[in-house]
């Protein structure tokens, strides 16, 4: 009975860490893509801003914006089992306290990760959808 357990767990911590590693790396906001809504007429005001997921957890933007909560945070991989019980993850970015426990997720993509209906420093402007195409492993 232990031993399947153990193999459980070891599969999880091996699932985990396989699974950080593919979002490491730096995007750039991809304007077209992205859906900035209010902020849209501002978009040259955007371009260039990068995304950088760092190994050791954490994460940055290289500019500070309205659309986003925070300029850097935590960033980790979350499982959860589907109706099928298959176990599925997510990566998470958290910005701390401030945000009282609210995230956002990165969907990925292929070479890209796009964060839908982004924290915002401002709840009455949100945008729709933020989308960033890797530039650097």
């Amino acid at each position: 009975m232990k031993y399947p357990l153990i193999i459980l767990i070891l599969a999880l911590l091996f699932c985990s860490c396989s699974k950080g590693k593919e979002y490491t790396g730096t995007y750039e906001l991809d304007i077209a893509q992205s859906d900035l809504g209010h902020y849209a007429a501002d978009s040259d005001q955007y371009r260039g801003l990068l995304l950088t997921i760092k190994p050791d957890h954490t994460f940055e933007f290289s500019k500070d914006v309205p659309f986003i909560f925070e300029q850097k945070g935590k960033w980790s991989i979350k499982y959860y089992w589907t109706l099928i019980a298959v176990l599925n993850h997510k990566c998470v970015l958290s910005y701390g306290p401030a945000a009282n426990g609210r995230e956002d997720d990165l969907s990925p993509g292929t070479h890209a990760v796009c964060i839908m209906a982004p924290l915002s420093k401002d709840d009455t402007k949100q945008i729709e959808k933020l989308w960033f195409e890797k530039v650097r492993q």
